[in-house]
């Protein structure tokens, strides 16, 4: 739990450390003054901007790769080798890694896609503008509201690509046909998934979430994302507990999706699919055992 406690700190430290005027840090301390102001207004230039947001989302995405690895390898899992798998057929995770690797091409495409899409609304000035300001700190509500509204768009479009065949099948039917599904699966869809399905909910959310600042977009640009690797991890977690009581996806809810398909398309907030009936706990499913939880 201290490992556990240790990465979610260290996901989040960059913007903070950059943000608080209290930090060693502290972005006027260690940034030229053309980097944070335009002939000395607080507007701030949009490279320089995306370069500060690409770097915070870069480290906050890298650190769980690391982790991850770790975990899975028993150094911070209690002495087991490798964690308890949430797959039916319980296979260890390392089995189901090494299936994955042999197939699995397309999550870098994907990620290149949506980094291409976004930097290209950003240099266009496309967002709101109070996301390109360096004012004040992360604001923590507004991130998980951002996370809400992200993944309510998400929702709906995952919804109607399984309710009509021909966008399922030519966008996101390539996310379905891994036999085994490990963290970058959340990454392997298709050309229209990646568009309609992962980039306009990121650039919708922050017209939605008024005046959030560069700090809080980073902030959720690097929680959901990491929110759907964990959840395509096919292991369980430390926090998934604690996951389950706030109602957020854990790895066995996601698993349920990947196995009937109808249940569970939610991809960070369980509630989701609460209001939109389309909710299925795990333990209502053959193969998930109650043991597992405690193991």
């Amino acid at each position: 739990y201290v490992a556990s406690c240790t990465l979610w700190i260290a996901m989040f430290a960059l913007p903070y450390l950059l943000s608080l005027t209290t930090s060693p840090l502290y972005y006027k301390r260690i940034l030229p003054e053309e980097w944070y102001s335009i002939n000395g207004t607080p507007e701030v230039p949009k490279v320089q901007a995306l370069c500060i947001a690409t770097a915070i989302i870069a480290v906050g995405l890298s650190i769980f790769p690391i982790f991850h690895h770790l975990f899975e390898q028993g150094y911070l899992s209690n002495g087991y080798r490798t964690p308890v798998s949430i797959s039916q057929k319980k296979e260890s995770h390392a089995v189901l890694r090494q299936s994955q690797d042999k197939i699995d091409a397309s999550p870098i495409a994907t990620i290149i896609g949506i980094a291409l899409f976004l930097g290209s609304m950003w240099m266009l000035g496309w967002f709101p503008a109070k996301i390109y300001s360096l004012e004040g700190t992360v604001d923590i509500p507004k991130v998980f509201l951002l996370v809400l509204v992200e993944d309510t768009f998400q929702y709906i479009s995952h919804r109607l690509q399984h309710a009509f065949p021909s966008v399922f099948l030519e966008s996101h039917d390539i996310h379905h046909k891994l036999p085994h599904i490990t963290s970058l699966a959340t990454a392997r869809v298709g050309l229209l998934d990646t568009f309609i399905g992962l980039s306009l909910p990121v650039f919708a959310a922050p017209w939605v979430v008024p005046n959030c600042n560069l700090w809080t977009c980073a902030c959720f640009a690097v929680l959901f994302p990491n929110i759907g690797f964990m959840s395509h991890a096919e292991i369980e977690w430390p926090w998934d507990g604690l996951f389950e009581f706030v109602g957020l996806v854990t790895p066995a809810y996601h698993h349920v999706h990947h196995k009937y398909v109808k249940f569970n398309l939610a991809t960070s907030v369980v509630w989701l699919d609460r209001l939109g009936g389309t909710h299925g706990s795990p333990y209502n499913f053959p193969g998930f055992q109650e043991k597992n939880r405690s193991s």
